[in-house]
């Protein structure tokens, strides 16, 4: 391990860590405003789809309660959106990215990996294919992984709309 990885990666998986923390504790605040009656879930989620993917917009304020609400999640919001941390590692070194994938998992935090030479990795170029429904089906597999975990209106099959 090099200088700079023996810096960032700490960084990093600190990041990763309070990413954990922030997770946990919107769902500790949705599950005391939920129980007191004090917000409803927007839509019908089944336990699995909610605990995997619950951020707050999955929830809002019942009638009269607007104000109580908000103060209470307004830590956890940035202009009434929750607030998401997100984190870019680029690393020419595989054992590198390795270890902050290590600490992704033990944290049950979801990531994306693009590596050109990993067949299971999102990819770089969606058109590289000559085949036009691998290249369509790639650009919308792309979409959906990028916008999924954070849209709660996209749900996958663990979802029930």
């Amino acid at each position: 391990m090099g200088k700079t990885e023996s810096v960032i990666e700490p960084m990093i998986a600190k990041d990763i860590k309070k990413k954990r923390f922030l997770i946990e504790a919107s769902k500790s605040l949705a599950y005391s405003l939920l129980s007191t009656k004090k917000a409803k879930l927007t839509d019908t989620f089944n336990n699995t789809y909610l605990n995997k993917n619950f951020n707050l917009s999955m929830i809002e304020p019942t009638f009269g309660n607007e104000d109580f609400f908000n103060s209470y999640i307004s830590e956890l919001t940035k202009n009434g959106k929750p607030k998401n941390l997100g984190v870019t590692y680029i690393s020419n070194e595989r054992e590198s990215i390795d270890r902050i994938i290590r600490v992704c998992n033990n944290f049950n935090i979801n990531y994306l990996l693009v590596d050109p030479l990993d067949s299971n990795s999102v990819g770089i170029n969606p058109f590289e294919n000559k085949d036009s429904y691998k290249v369509a089906s790639n650009i919308v597999e792309l979409i959906y992984l990028l916008i999924s975990p954070t849209d709660s209106k996209h749900k996958d099959d663990n979802g029930i709309r």
